[in-house]
């Protein structure tokens, strides 16, 4: 009996995943658990800001970007977009982009994307063009790495004696300060640990922070909310961006979605109001068809012969209503939502043929 409890234990302590890494999907927190729901579920019309965190090159996390992103502006509120991946000051370059007096290639040589941003211009052109084309005002929200980079090497103080910045971030409760610890010693060996720094380093992320909240804060008006997409270090556990805004303005109520590629729920701790638990592509699901968006919707082209499509008699023709009761708004969706689940799965999908409402089972083996 007490070789077995010990084994339970040593089990329960160097294999906590087995027990309680969630699997891919969509979760809320609640009562100090994350309970599976759907993103439907989010009541954002209580909120002003929404921020939604991301893993940079995880393609997954982009396709439900632009998964909520579309839904959220289907629902009709007025929304701002706020962009990490781009500089504030390059707003001209956005506005000429939005206007289509410059190309995609254009824009994208522009705002300098590959020396400041560098991840997959494809995977966040998406977003972009969802926002384009509702006609919601795209906006940088991040601020030079030269002067991220000089408040790391130099610290605060010395940034604003210089005038590179103008003002200070408020100060940082102590679980970031543990937190930002913790990635320091990632890269520095506790022998040569440089006390110095460290409070650069500290000073530098909450610098970082203040400017994204900063930004967003003004991006917000009564007629108009925000959504903000940055990496998720910056607004997981209530800190980063929006623990600067509640300081900036204690009356705009934050939503917190952080996109992570794995999660412990053994420890019980909010990382955010809502998460989206999804490690990246492994083998890309397809089900043998060609797909446009359309004023009907997403509208069936062509179905390659004796492929799944063609097993369950989907055809050319058909629109896509919803796959596994999530609506489809945009082709990329189709892709994100067969892709959603980690094993084979029997999904749903309600397609539209002629004024007939139909269901297909898409058979993943």
């Amino acid at each position: 009996m007490f070789v077995r409890l010990l084994l339970i234990l040593l089990l329960t302590k160097i294999f906590p995943l087995f027990s309680c890494e969630l699997s891919n999907g969509f979760y809320k927190y609640t009562d100090s658990n994350y309970i599976a729901t759907s993103p439907s579920s989010i009541n954002h019309e209580d909120y002003d800001v929404i921020l939604i965190g991301e893993t940079h090159n995880n393609q997954l996390h982009h396709h439900f970007q632009s998964f909520l992103l579309s839904n959220f502006i289907a629902e009709g509120n007025k929304y701002s977009l706020g962009l990490e991946m781009i500089e504030k000051n390059k707003k001209i370059f956005i506005d000429q982009w939005m206007k289509n007096l410059i190309s995609d290639q254009d824009f994208k040589e522009k705002i300098e994307w590959d020396s400041f941003w560098g991840f997959r211009w494809d995977d966040y052109l998406t977003i972009l063009n969802i926002a384009k084309f509702n006609s919601v005002n795209i906006n940088g929200i991040n601020t030079s790495q030269s002067i991220i980079n000089f408040i790391s090497e130099y610290g605060l103080n010395e940034a604003i004696q210089k005038k590179i910045i103008d003002d200070m971030p408020f100060a940082i409760n102590e679980n970031y300060r543990n937190r930002l610890l913790s990635y320091f010693d990632q890269h520095k060996s506790l022998s040569n640990f440089d006390e110095q720094k460290f409070e650069f380093f500290i000073e530098s992320q909450t610098y970082w922070d203040y400017i994204f909240a900063k930004n967003i804060v003004d991006l917000f008006n009564d007629d108009t909310k925000v959504i903000s997409i940055s990496g998720t270090g910056h607004i997981e556990y209530d800190n980063g961006i929006s623990w600067q805004i509640n300081k900036i303005n204690p009356n705009i109520k934050v939503l917190t979605i952080a996109l992570v590629n794995y999660i412990n729920n053994c420890e019980n701790e909010k990382i955010s109001d809502y998460v989206f638990v999804g490690s990246n592509y492994k083998e890309t699901k397809t089900i043998g068809i060609t797909i446009i968006d359309s004023e009907e919707g997403v509208k069936v082209t062509d179905v390659k012969n004796k492929s799944i499509a063609f097993d369950i008699d989907i055809k050319p023709g058909d629109t896509i209503l919803n796959i596994g009761g999530r609506k489809v708004n945009y082709s990329f969706d189709v892709s994100f939502l067969l892709n959603i689940y980690d094993t084979p799965v029997w999904i749903p999908v309600e397609i539209k043929r002629n004024n007939s409402n139909l269901i297909k089972i898409i058979k993943f083996k």
